[in-house]
Formats: structure tokens, sequence, C-alpha cells
């Protein structure tokens, strides 16, 4: 899948909701049980955070039965976090995004190297987000990374990134 290198992983969110429509006016669905930037992120577009509620004590991944309740016709998107390496229940999520027409942003920061039914994590969300900061898996001591299913989505993030600008100091 095509990827784009940030600065951090709270970039990759943040340009991650802008490229798939999160503005004033509509939400976004999160993890009730997250590091503080997922949320940040969707209010840096405009966009209202709702919180969903994670499946139990033993699965601290977000609850498809509580997303589902949250869902209303301003909601545009969903960011789903894989939690410590465990998969989000990905097929409950692929099911929500297409009928209830959303966006999917995985935050796959602890999920590097995992995979849900053979297949990597970060490979199912429309935008795709992982961090390097120093307590993660792998590790640069900081950036982000993100992976596009849409080349539209990869064009307006490489714009976003670099302030509009369409050529480097190199050339």
């Amino acid at each position: 899948l095509p990827s784009l290198a940030v600065n951090s992983c709270t970039a990759a969110l943040h340009l991650a909701h802008l490229v798939c429509g999160a503005k004033a006016g509509l939400e976004v669905i999160v993890p009730s049980l997250t590091f503080v930037a997922t949320p940040n992120a969707v209010r840096y577009t405009g966009a209202e955070v709702v919180f969903a509620d994670i499946k139990s004590i033993d699965d601290w991944t977000i609850d498809p039965a509580d997303v589902l309740k949250k869902i209303t016709d301003r909601t545009i998107g969903l960011t789903l976090m894989h939690y410590a390496g465990y998969a989000s229940d990905m097929d409950a999520f692929e099911t929500i995004c297409e009928v209830n027409n959303l966006y999917m942003v995985e935050d796959a920061c602890h999920a590097l190297g995992g995979v849900f039914k053979n297949r990597p994590l970060g490979s199912f969300g429309d935008v795709a987000c992982f961090s390097f900061y120093g307590n993660k898996i792998m590790t640069t001591g900081e950036g982000g990374m993100m992976v596009f299913k849409k080349k539209e989505h990869l064009e307006l993030a490489s714009s976003l990134r670099s302030h509009g600008m369409t050529n480097l100091a190199w050339d």
C-alpha cells in the first residue's frame, strides 16, 4: 500500500482525518481507551469526538456494539485502535463502516507486525497510522507513517504535510 512518512503519529492521525473529510459539524467515533492524540487529532479538524467503550476487562479494543449505538446522521468516520498488539474486530468494523458509509482510520501504533486472519494490521482502514516513538515496538526516536488505500488521500496528505509546496529544496 502507498505510504507517507510524517514527523509523528499525531500528525499522521490529524492528516488522516483531514483527507477523509472530517470537519466542523461532523462526528468521529474514537475508542475511550487510547492516547490523547487520538481524540485530539479529530478535534484539530473541527469535528466532534464521540467516545465508544472497550469490549471488556479482558479485551481493551473498541467495542463494535457500542460503536453502533453512537452512530448518528452526523457521523462521518471511526478511529479504531489495536491495543497492545491485539487486533480490533476487523470483520465487524469493516461491515459497520460499509453499511454506515463511514471512513476508517486505523490507529496501528501498537500493531506493527500484528495480523487479523492472516492480513496485516494497518491494511484495513482508509488510512492507517503508525508511530515510531521511543516506547513503540519499532522506534526511530520519533516519527510516524501513514498507509493509504486511495491515491487521492495520499496526494492530499503529501500536499498538506509539505504546506502545499510542490517541489523540494534540492529541486
